[in-house]
């Protein structure tokens, strides 16, 4: 993934969600924090990372990822990307 255009990872990040196979939740986990690190400041890395953690039962990192993405995720480039953080980060608090 270090080598990936962050448009392109996030193609991956939305075929991962739309698949919802919990036996790759592990790999996206990998590519995720791969793609966050390359892309600190891109808020689709974060919130696909925080989809993978919270698949896998590691809230606190979840949480931490979905606020990224919504800290991020600021202006309207990337409106639905601080939604969808959003609401990922109600339903785990929940």
């Amino acid at each position: 993934p270090e080598r990936l255009p962050p448009d392109f990872l996030d193609t991956i990040g939305v075929i991962y969600a739309k698949l919802n196979r919990a036996d790759l939740y592990p790999e996206m986990r990998a590519t995720f924090d791969a793609a966050a690190t390359r892309y600190p400041t891109d808020p689709r890395m974060h919130l696909y990372r925080g989809h993978a953690l919270a698949a896998v039962g590691e809230r606190s990192k979840a949480l931490e990822s979905y606020d990224a993405a919504v800290r991020l995720a600021a202006g309207e480039k990337h409106k639905g990307v601080a939604a969808t953080a959003d609401a990922a980060r109600k339903k785990l608090r929940n």
